[in-house]
């Protein structure tokens, strides 16, 4: 990895702007809960809003034990996830 090859970047003003657009869509989504954010998002309340395909599972559950992941862990990906 060279710093040097790297492409032109994004200004801090482009960057600002997704983080808010993402925010305000976050804000939206949960209006009608007690979560404003995704990192908010935690147990039950998480695995609803968050389905995964077989595929997904089945490779999540393989980094989980390949990883020695925890539940905390595990979640973190699926908030992440949701965000992206």
């Amino acid at each position: 990895f060279a710093l040097e090859a790297q492409e032109e970047s994004e200004s801090s003003e482009t960057v600002a702007q997704r983080v808010k657009n993402a925010l305000d869509i976050q804000i939206h989504r949960y209006q009608n809960t007690d979560v404003q954010t995704n990192s908010e998002l935690d147990g039950e309340f998480l695995y609803n809003l968050v389905s995964l395909d077989k595929e997904s599972q089945e490779l999540l559950q393989e980094a989980t034990r390949k990883f020695n992941m925890s539940m905390r862990g595990f979640n973190r990906i699926l908030r992440v996830a949701r965000t992206i």
